[in-house]
């Protein structure tokens, strides 16, 4: 995700946590102990339930996470994320 990068400095991660499934694609640094996800699914693609699990349990942990078949929307949606996190901790 080079535009992240690009647009604001933070490098988006693909994390893989070794005997641990269904992490989401993208994972952002946005802030002091602040991740953002992002799951990325073609359109008629399915999350499985090992994502459902951990994108809940990240959820029920205050961490935004995005399901999303659109990078538009990945993109438009993260930087109203980053812009809530620089409200809440500054520059």
């Amino acid at each position: 995700m080079t535009w992240c990068k690009v647009t604001t400095g933070i490098t988006a991660r693909k994390l893989m946590v070794k005997g641990e499934r269904g992490w989401p694609d993208r994972t952002m640094l946005a802030g002091p102990g602040q991740i953002i996800c992002i799951e990325f699914k073609s359109p008629v693609g399915k999350l499985s339930p090992q994502q459902i699990k951990l994108i809940r349990e990240l959820r029920e942990a205050g961490v935004p996470v995005l399901e999303t078949s659109c990078l538009e929307t990945a993109k438009s949606w993260f930087l109203t994320e980053l812009s809530h996190v620089i409200i809440r901790f500054g520059n």
